[in-house]
């Protein structure tokens, strides 16, 4: 079986990428496109299966082990999904602790003057929102805003894709923000952000304590491996 860690767009999948791999299997999340040349792949002799990819935490554990019994590593998926129903539920009975939420605006990248944000219908969204934070965008999927409606949003937290270039967290219009006065800009790898993966738990981990330095995990590390 080969691997490659990137073939292109996922909503725009590339036929001459995947076939040039020669795959055994593919894996494509239920929103990845074109459907119609994922279904096709029957034809070349390759093995297509369509997961469920949604942005909770039940869907991920059911994408882990329906990738697991594909690759028939079913036992090694019942161990990660018992760490992260470990791990989720400390995380979230220390977030029901949180009496003032802060408002968390996740950056994917800045151009010519703007930025693209994550809504809250995005999977970075949805993380923020099971992390014990309030996402400060008030629109559902990534858009581009400019820097001065950076500063009515004015959020609490703001928190990078990793890919971003540091220098964005000397920008004036950063600097006049609430997450700078806090000392709370972060980075933040975009596969753990955004992934609902098997390292989901860990994600959660990291994203809340960005969010709420004071949880007592965040001074412990009492997460379970």
């Amino acid at each position: 079986m080969q691997w490659s860690h990137n073939v292109g767009y996922w909503l725009q999948l590339p036929k001459e990428g995947i076939l040039s791999l020669n795959p055994d299997i593919v894996i494509a999340s239920n929103h990845s496109k074109p459907k119609k040349f994922i279904t096709s792949l029957d034809k070349f002799g390759i093995k297509a299966y369509m997961i469920e990819d949604e942005n909770t935490i039940a869907s991920a554990k059911k994408k882990i082990m329906d990738i697991a019994i594909i690759l028939n590593e079913k036992d090694k998926a019942k161990k990660i999904i018992k760490r992260i129903d470990t791990n989720v539920s400390k995380l979230q009975n220390e977030i029901k602790k949180i009496k003032n939420k802060k408002k968390v605006l996740f950056i994917l990248s800045i151009r010519s003057g703007s930025m693209m944000i994550a809504g809250k219908k995005t999977k970075a969204g949805a993380m923020i929102k099971l992390s014990g934070g309030i996402n400060a965008s008030n629109v559902n999927n990534f858009t581009m805003i400019s820097k001065e409606s950076l500063l009515k949003i004015n959020p609490d937290v703001i928190i990078f894709a990793k890919h971003g270039n540091k220098k964005f967290f000397k920008d004036k219009f950063i600097q006049s923000t609430k997450a700078s006065k806090n000392s709370q800009i972060y980075s933040m790898d975009m596969l753990l952000i955004s992934g609902f993966t098997v390292r989901l738990d860990k994600a959660l981990m990291q994203l809340s304590c960005m969010i709420n330095k004071d949880l007592s995990y965040c001074k412990t590390n009492e997460i379970k491996k």
